[in-house]
């Protein structure tokens, strides 16, 4: 289910990395709080402005301390919540690193999250899904592959035909 989408979303660069890239070919000289500041604000708008350009999207980990450890695999996903942003469009989701990690890895749209309290107790899980029409618009308009396109398409039409679909929207 949705494999081209799940290959290009896999391809989606962090926002982070491309702006931490570009200041090293361009370091800002001495020390000085408010010129870094701008800096690096300079540098934040001309990374943005070519992803615009370009009509590629960006994501941004939020709350990178944050990790999820994925029961599949073993992996870690940084960040509690990832911002898949759309700069072409100005469109933005914001989807739980777990769920995209199982999306573009293993192909699921839910997910049983722990739940535990300030003292790191368990006391239960939560099941939560993939809203994947709040996908599905975050990608409109931006330049995507052609097998990317008909599966968006193809969920456009008929998203009832999609395991998952209907429970993302509760």
């Amino acid at each position: 289910m949705f494999e081209a989408t799940r290959r290009f979303l896999a391809s989606v660069p962090v926002l982070s990395t491309l702006i931490e890239a570009a200041f090293k070919l361009s370091p800002v000289a001495g020390n000085n709080p408010e010129e870094l500041r701008d800096h690096l604000s300079d540098i934040q708008k001309q990374v943005v402005g070519a992803l615009k350009e370009a009509k590629n999207l960006y994501r941004v980990e939020n709350l990178p301390n944050e990790s999820f450890t994925c029961p599949a695999c073993t992996f870690e996903a940084r960040g509690a919540y990832w911002e898949l942003s759309n700069p072409t469009t100005g469109r933005r989701g914001i989807f739980h690193s777990g769920l995209l990690h199982g999306f573009i890895q293993h192909g699921t749209v839910s997910l049983d999250e722990p739940i535990v309290n300030l003292s790191d107790i368990y006391v239960g899980d939560r099941e939560i899904h993939l809203d994947l029409s709040a996908l599905m618009r975050v990608l409109a308009g931006a330049d995507l592959p052609a097998d990317v396109i008909a599966e968006c398409s193809a969920f456009a039409q008929n998203p009832d035909a999609f395991p998952g679909a209907k429970l993302a929207a509760r």
